[in-house]
């Protein structure tokens, strides 16, 4: 059976590369999502999108929403790479 949220969880794993490569480069995380350079292409999947971006003092959260029939489900990346989904 395939995973619904694949596509969310897809986007979210090409912010987390994204940044992961602009840390390497510049020694801190990007400080928005415009400076990752990611092109809208990118953001959305499907019936997935990026719809949000947070730097913490030591990381980054960053949000995925899934639209569905049943209601919109949402997801969630960090710094290390940890996928969870809550509201």
């Amino acid at each position: 059976e395939s995973d619904p949220t694949l596509a969310a969880r897809d986007l979210l794993m090409e912010v987390y590369h994204a940044q992961k490569s602009y840390r390497e480069a510049h020694n801190q995380w990007a400080p928005t999502l415009d400076a990752l350079g990611l092109d809208d292409a990118r953001l959305s999947l499907g019936s997935a999108q990026i719809t949000g971006f947070q730097t913490e003092e030591d990381g980054f959260v960053v949000t995925a929403t899934l639209r569905q029939r049943d209601g919109d489900r949402v997801l969630y990346t960090n710094h290390l790479s940890r996928i969870w989904e809550g509201d």
